[in-house]
């Protein structure tokens, strides 16, 4: 072998060592981001003393179990909170009627700016009177209805109202829901 191909090998030996030592640099550089966005997910108390890897990553875990079991937990609320609010709004003398109409039913749940107002009944157009509960809510309450949508889902039509209010703790909501299913059944029977 001549001097020329012991430089030639040596020479790409050499490339191939800096590569490898970029690679391994930019792979250690993006596991520090990582492990440093990893550790900004993390509230302070679980992080606090604990500064290798391993600690973070099994404080993640924990985390992330915590949180799981806390919605669980809120969800099982939500829905006996949901269970409760969606009550009928027929009376039993309205079901016994010739049609049997469907039962009717408002629920109202807080979200984002204001309210979400969810009214669902048969398919029939009679079944959930949309202008007399605009009228208690844009009338009577004063509330800004910001989207009306209807939808047809399992045999029922489904109102979906949503209205901004400035205060959510100023609107008594099962007063309002009350207002609602009055007004719904009135204009059913045709008062």
């Amino acid at each position: 072998m001549s001097t020329s191909d012991n430089r030639t090998n040596s020479s790409d030996n050499d490339e191939k060592k800096m590569m490898r030592r970029d690679n391994e640099r930019q792979r250690r550089q993006q596991m520090a981001l990582l492990n440093a966005s990893l550790r900004s997910q993390l509230p302070l108390e679980s992080i606090k003393g604990k500064r290798s890897v391993a600690d973070h990553i099994n404080e993640a875990v924990n985390h992330i179990n915590n949180m799981k079991n806390k919605i669980e937990q809120l969800t099982v609320e939500k829905d006996k909170i949901e269970s409760s609010l969606n009550i009928s709004t027929n009376s039993p003398k309205s079901e016994t009627s010739s049609d049997n109409k469907q039962s009717n039913s408002v629920v109202i749940r807080p979200c984002w700016g204001g309210m979400e107002i969810v009214i669902s009944g048969g398919l029939s157009g009679e079944d959930l009177p949309l202008s007399s509960v605009l009228e208690v809510l844009v009338l009577e309450e004063g509330l800004n209805v910001v989207r009306c949508a209807s939808t047809k889902a399992n045999g029922r039509l489904i109102h979906t109202i949503q209205a901004e209010v400035d205060d959510i703790n100023r609107v008594d909501l099962s007063e309002l829901q009350q207002k609602l299913k009055v007004s719904i059944y009135d204009s059913l029977m045709g008062h």
